[in-house]
């Protein structure tokens, strides 16, 4: 479920999902910062570079580089369009 925000408000969008995969928020029309509200279960934040394909078609993968241990109410803010260049993130729910 997306949620769209009064223009005014300094995010323009807010998502209401688990990212269990890697992926990143660059999507067009969103701004630079890019904030993120834990709730219930303990969960695991993790980057990793994101890395062009193989030249035979398969997706290289890169190791995770940092891993943010969230906690119910953690809020962590990504700011600048390089990180969305450059980084993937996912969430995984530790399941408590």
């Amino acid at each position: 479920m997306n949620v769209r925000l009064p223009s005014s408000s300094p995010d323009s969008e807010l998502q209401l999902i688990p990212h269990p995969q890697f992926h990143d928020d660059g999507e067009t029309g969103l701004g630079p910062v890019v904030s993120t509200l834990s709730l219930g279960a303990s969960a695991t934040m993790s980057f990793r570079r994101k890395t062009p394909k193989s030249k035979t078609g398969g997706k290289r993968v890169s190791k995770v580089v940092c891993r943010l241990e969230l906690q119910h109410g953690d809020v962590t803010i990504m700011e600048g369009h390089e990180v969305q260049k450059v980084f993937e993130v996912r969430c995984t729910s530790l399941g408590e």
